[in-house]
């Protein structure tokens, strides 16, 4: 309604909490799309390395008969003269030789692959603790300067008040009111752009956290 009056809210902390710098940690960072998707790749790969060595490895197979009583058709260990019947036992070692070269090449190229990509991980956490640590560091420092401010307006707020009245009292000149009407603007203005650079950091908070995307 037009008769209702407006003021200037200085009550700014349940837009900007100053505990939120506790998402700033390892785990926020393994809960993003892209880097859970490398560490997949990454695995994927690993896994590749190992089926293809596995297949280099030579294969030694066994089998065999054993006969039994060509009369009775059993089995006895124990008992002497049993083995009537014809028994054979077969080795087979299989070794990979010609297919060595091709299985070594894939697993240099997967090997390739995967070490790409954990170059690409530890590439992303490093910027992931740089970014943070900025983050934070600018969070703090504009935590103080917001306090400050808040103690500057109310200030200005109070010099103003104490210039209007010592102008009703004849104390001052108009020009002192202007002055303080000024310096209280003034003191409106800086608190208002320290709350836009906090904004503006809890967004990049949200987007390092995987809240948002950023833009490039």
């Amino acid at each position: 309604p037009q008769e209702t009056p407006l003021e200037l809210t200085t009550g700014f902390k349940e837009f900007f909490p100053f505990d939120n710098t506790d998402l700033l940690d390892s785990a926020s960072l393994l809960q993003q799309v892209d880097f859970k998707k490398a560490v997949y790749q990454n695995q994927l790969y690993d896994q590749k390395i190992k089926s293809e060595k596995a297949k280099l490895l030579p294969i030694l197979t066994f089998n065999g008969f054993l006969g039994a009583n060509q009369f009775t058709q059993q089995v006895n260990f124990n008992e002497q003269n049993s083995w009537f019947g014809k028994s054979f036992l077969n080795v087979n070692l299989q070794l990979p030789i010609t297919g060595y070269f091709t299985k070594a090449k894939k697993i240099e190229q997967y090997q390739s692959q995967k070490d790409q990509i954990y170059y690409q991980l530890q590439e992303m956490k490093a910027k992931y603790d740089f970014e943070s640590r900025v983050i934070s560091t600018k969070l703090r420092t504009l935590r103080k300067s917001y306090e400050l401010q808040i103690s500057e307006l109310d200030l200005s707020r109070m010099n103003f008040e104490l210039a209007k009245n010592q102008f009703m009292e004849g104390q001052v000149l108009p020009n002192e009111i202007y002055i303080q009407e000024a310096n209280l603007q003034q003191s409106q203005y800086q608190l208002i752009s320290v709350m836009y650079d906090l904004m503006i950091q809890n967004l990049e908070l949200q987007r390092l956290n995987g809240f948002i995307k950023g833009s490039n």
